[in-house]
C-alpha cells in the first residue's frame, strides 16, 4: 500500500503539511456498493481518501482526525484529536473530548469536556497544563467537567452529544469557571 498526503485539488503537499490521507493499493475499492454522494470516498488519479486528515513527517504518518470534525476558528484549522491528546497529558484528566461551537467573532470556538481521573480539576489547571503543549490558537475557550464521556448508542465518543449537553445545560457537563 502506498500513502500520500494530497490537498483538496489532488496535489501532493510538503512533508509535515496537513492534508487528505490518500492511499493506493490493489485492495482499495473504487466506491461503495450502494453508492455515495461523491464525498464518502474520493479519488485523485487513483489515490483514494475517505476524508481522514494527517501529515507525513520523515516517512511516518500522523493522523489528525476526520475532516468533518475539524474546527475552523479565526481562519485556522484545529483538529479535535490534537486538543484531546494534549488534554489527556494534563495531570488529573482521565479522558477528554473537544468540539467546535458557533462563535460570531471566530466562526467557531474550541470547547472541551474532561472526565477527571480523581477528585476534580479546574479550568485554571487545564489552561496551565496546556500552556507548553498546545499553541494558544488551538486551546479551548471553555472547559466542562464531564461525569462520563458522551457516546453514541454504539459506544463511540460523540462530539455532537457533547455539544448537545452544553447547549441544554445537561448536568453531565458542568461548566468550569476557574
Amino acid at each position: 500500500m502506498d500513502v500520500k498526503i494530497l490537498d483538496d485539488q489532488g496535489s501532493e503537499v510538503k512533508d509535515g503539511e496537513a492534508g487528505n490521507i490518500c492511499v493506493r493499493s490493489g485492495m482499495v475499492s473504487n466506491g461503495y456498493l450502494w453508492g455515495d454522494d461523491g464525498q464518502a470516498l474520493r479519488s485523485f488519479n487513483g489515490w483514494f481518501t475517505v476524508g481522514d486528515q494527517g501529515y507525513l513527517a520523515d516517512g511516518e504518518l500522523h493522523i489528525l482526525g476526520r475532516r468533518a470534525d475539524m474546527i475552523l476558528t479565526s481562519g485556522k484549522n484545529v483538529y479535535p484529536h490534537e486538543v484531546e491528546l494534549a488534554l489527556a497529558a494534563v495531570p488529573g484528566v482521565a479522558a477528554a473530548v473537544a468540539a467546535g461551537i458557533p462563535d460570531d467573532l471566530r466562526g467557531q470556538r474550541v470547547v472541551a469536556g474532561v472526565v477527571p481521573s480523581h477528585g476534580g480539576v479546574t479550568a485554571t489547571q487545564l489552561k496551565a497544563g496546556l500552556e507548553n503543549i498546545l499553541p494558544r490558537d488551538k486551546r479551548p475557550h471553555q472547559y466542562f467537567a464531564l461525569s462520563e464521556l458522551p457516546t453514541t448508542d454504539r459506544g463511540k465518543v460523540s462530539r455532537n452529544t457533547l455539544l448537545d449537553w452544553i447547549g441544554s445545560q445537561d448536568p453531565r457537563a458542568r461548566h468550569l469557571d476557574r
